[in-house]
């Protein structure tokens, strides 16, 4: 190959392998969840898929005002277990992503937040 047809190439893959959409935007192939923190701050959670399966491995938070995301668990309060850690990335001020959930189970889960001031939040999630 010759070099511009192997830069052409990797142009057309990076959107493939660029940093995840830090955005809280509806679709419809996605599952939005909006709530409050405990502080009363609105946070919007959107996981991309509808419904949300076991395959799902990660889910955007946009929070308003801004705040830092530090931590996210998951738990699944009718068997009382949680599952593997996640990560959390902070892509912007006012958006974070969790990677590496694992929905082992299906049914209800919780994604239980923390944010840089204490504040804290649940969303609930049914897995299918």
């Amino acid at each position: 190959m010759t070099t511009n047809k192997i830069l052409l190439w990797l142009f057309l893959l990076t959107p493939f392998f660029a940093l995840a959409d830090c955005s809280c935007e509806n679709t419809d192939f996605d599952t939005v969840i909006e709530t409050k923190t405990e502080l009363g701050n609105r946070i919007t959670v959107r996981l991309p898929a509808n419904p949300v399966t076991q395959k799902t491995r990660e889910a955007t938070v946009c929070s308003i005002p801004n705040s830092k995301l530090i931590e996210a668990k998951l738990w699944m309060p009718a068997h009382g277990h949680g599952s593997a850690p996640t990560s959390v990335n902070q892509e912007k001020s006012d958006c974070a992503v969790i990677k590496k959930l694992s929905f082992v189970m299906l049914g209800k889960w919780e994604i239980a937040m923390l944010f840089e001031e204490g504040d804290k939040a649940k969303v609930e999630v049914e897995i299918q």
